[in-house]
């Protein structure tokens, strides 16, 4: 009686003992190839995280130099900080028209923008890098 409790029929039919080397075998197969699947899952989400990361710092860099050229057109001078953006943003503001005071003020937007971005980029890469370091010595 133990021996047919032991006994089980299989998808195919065949009969087999779940206890026996040849499942555990089977099983321990099944589980390794779910960890390569997991593996590889892992490492598509990390390089798909990078390819973003990528795009995102892209279109921020967009939006600053497109803001630098804004400031550049009505001021005749090149922004490069923030405070320079917003010493270039007053200067407009009391010497030109509404409109370009208006375009000055949504380009100081994206270009302070986009610095905070870069900035924070900056930042979290070295305090990884720091992290890093501590853990390994």
């Amino acid at each position: 009686m133990a021996n047919d409790q032991n006994n089980t029929t299989g998808q195919n039919g065949a009969t087999g003992d779940w206890g026996s080397g040849m499942a555990r075998t089977a099983m321990r197969g099944m589980s390794m190839q779910n960890g390569m699947n997991d593996d590889s899952r892992q490492n598509g989400e990390s390089v798909r995280e990078k390819l973003e990361y990528r795009a995102k710092m892209k279109k921020y860099k967009e939006k600053r130099d497109k803001a630098v050229e804004t400031f550049k057109t009505i001021t005749g001078e090149t922004v490069e900080t923030r405070e320079g953006a917003v010493k270039a943003l007053a200067w407009i503001m009391k010497n030109k028209s509404y409109t370009q005071a208006a375009e000055a003020i949504m380009a100081a937007s994206d270009f302070c923008w986009a610095c905070n971005e870069e900035d924070a980029a900056k930042d979290v890469k070295e305090e990884v890098s720091t992290l890093s370091g501590l853990m390994r010595g």
